[in-house]
């Protein structure tokens, strides 16, 4: 009886253990699924089964940190922004110790997409060519074609077609070399604006309709998106056929853009009541991203109409949207699956690495504090010398004009005369750098130019020469806010001198994420 007994409870035992056991692989299999379906596009099917994942019932490093960059996937396909690089920073360490060279590669494409939407090209740039790196480890068409294509179409954004123009090159052959005809349609597409951009039109207009015969492969709902992307491309060069695309996309999904880039093109035809016929239109649609574009113009051109109580309406309709996207972002940023990753993962690791990890942690401190002050006060002493000039060249001034009176009435040391004006004349040739410097800046963004090379000392410069331009503007920059960067005051200058929150975009190589985080601080930075 105790041997039945002793049987009974061993078999018990086993039965849960297989079940708990089995539970945790059956999780493990369906990231591993999951996986498949992304590598295949598709995705339909990957978000789907991605949901039913218990993310409780993953018990080994390699899983969770597999479900994470699942997550990052997924999310990117659903349109959300990252809010933080840590998960993604935490899968990259994994993964590289792991030397998976495949999930390396995504990590970094994940990272430079972060980067990008934060802002930070060049962090950007050196990322995604760290996931072109790796990528060209593997055997993964796929992957290696979307790092490509996203390299290229941020050259094109960039205006930097030469660059592009290789990527452009690489891309069309991993298409080609796939027989996918809907990367083809891309691929060629995308090609057009590179050569439109290095001014080769016949070329461009060559690869436009060379992409219009792989477009049947293209989803009908992403048609509407590409006919919308080739009006765009052409608005400027050939309203006449851009309209003819937007017309096109419109009857392939009455795509909220298509009648966007109408609205736009019967406002440059001077037709206003059509252009706003056609902007109410692109208001029917949930995505938040165009409805706020959609009320941006509206905002423009009842402003130039001098409707301003209807500009009122869509400048508060903007402020909602984007109160209502941050709220969104921010209830997705404290879901479960993150807390849990965050406190389990990094907890663990944290407490493994404690003893070796805290030395390193408090030099990288010190070190980032050294830079800090460094910085700081290389900054503040070229304010200081600055400053200092200023005053220095007022006391000159003052002796000189002093001297020359009593010229007038007693002999005066022209010795004394000459030496003043040479200590004037220094100081003038040192600021008169500075404006220079500022000058050609300051028409760099006259003539269309953007910021993506420049440094602090640009911005500063930059601020000096506007002194110049518009002094009680930069005075009451001085004057209404606190510890604003450079950075931040170029914005606000831009807003100044007239320019919309897209032009600023472009100028400043930012993203309309970004644009909101600035407004936010420059709004802490002003003094109630």
């Amino acid at each position: 009886m105790n041997r039945l007994s002793l049987f009974l409870k061993s078999t018990i035992v086993s039965l849960i253990l297989f079940s708990f056991l089995s539970c945790g692989n059956s999780e493990s299999e369906k990231c591993s699924e999951v996986e498949r379906y992304l590598d295949k596009q598709e995705n339909d099917s990957a978000i789907n089964l991605f949901k039913t994942i218990n993310y409780s019932e993953l018990y080994d490093d390699d899983s969770k940190n597999t479900y994470a960059l699942l997550r990052t996937r997924v999310d990117y396909l659903e349109g959300y922004e990252q809010e933080s690089d840590t998960i993604i920073n935490q899968c990259l360490k994994h993964f590289i110790s792991k030397n998976d060279n495949k999930k390396i590669a995504e990590c970094y494409y994940h990272l430079a997409v972060y980067n990008y939407d934060q802002g930070q090209v060049k962090k950007a740039f050196w990322s995604i060519c760290k996931a072109d790196y790796h990528a060209e480890q593997t055997n993964d068409i796929a992957l290696k074609h979307k790092i490509t294509e996203i390299l290229l179409d941020w050259y094109n954004t960039a205006e930097e077609y030469s660059s592009a123009l290789s990527y452009g090159k690489k891309n069309l052959y991993l298409s080609t070399l796939a027989g996918d005809k809907n990367w083809l349609a891309y691929a060629y597409s995308m090609m057009a604006t590179t050569y439109h951009g290095l001014g080769q039109m016949k070329k461009s207009e060559e690869f436009l309709n060379k992409s219009l015969e792989y477009l049947n492969s293209v989803p009908r709902k992403e048609q509407a998106q590409f006919y919308v992307s080739l009006g765009s491309a052409i608005i400027d060069s050939d309203p006449a056929k851009a309209r003819v695309y937007f017309s096109k996309a419109i009857k392939a999904n009455k795509d909220a853009s298509a009648y966007s880039g109408l609205a736009i093109l019967e406002y440059q035809d001077g037709h206003l009541d059509a252009s706003e016929e056609y902007l109410r239109k692109a208001l029917d649609t949930d995505d938040k991203s165009t409805r706020m574009f959609v009320y941006s113009n509206m905002l423009s051109m009842y402003s130039s109409k001098c409707d301003y109580k209807k500009a009122l309406e869509c400048s508060m309709n903007i402020n909602k949207l984007q109160a209502e996207r941050y709220k969104e972002q921010k209830d997705e940023s404290l879901t479960l699956v993150q807390k849990q990753f965050t406190s389990e993962i990094e907890h663990q690791r944290f407490k493994q690495r404690l003893s070796e990890g805290f030395f390193f942690v408090l030099i990288f401190i010190l070190l980032v504090i050294a830079i800090y002050i460094y910085l700081h006060f290389k900054n503040e002493r070229w304010k200081k010398n600055s400053l200092e000039n200023l005053v220095m060249l007022n006391v000159y001034k003052e002796k000189l004009n002093k001297l020359k009176e009593k010229g007038s009435q007693s002999e005066t040391p022209v010795l004394e005369e000459k030496k003043i004006q040479e200590k004037i004349n220094t100081i003038q040739k040192r600021q008169s750098k500075i404006l220079y410097n500022g000058q050609i800046l300051y028409q760099d963004i006259l003539d269309g130019k953007n910021t993506l090379t420049w440094n602090k000392r640009d911005y500063e410069n930059f601020m000096e020469y506007y002194k110049v331009v518009d002094l009680p503007f930069v005075t009451q920059l001085q004057t209404e806010y606190d510890h604003l960067s450079p950075r931040y005051q170029f914005f606000l200058v831009m807003k100044n001198m007239g320019k919309s929150e897209e032009e600023i975009q472009d100028i400043m190589v930012i993203s309309s994420g970004t644009i909101r985080t600035i407004k936010s601080r420059v709004k802490t930075c002003k003094i109630e």
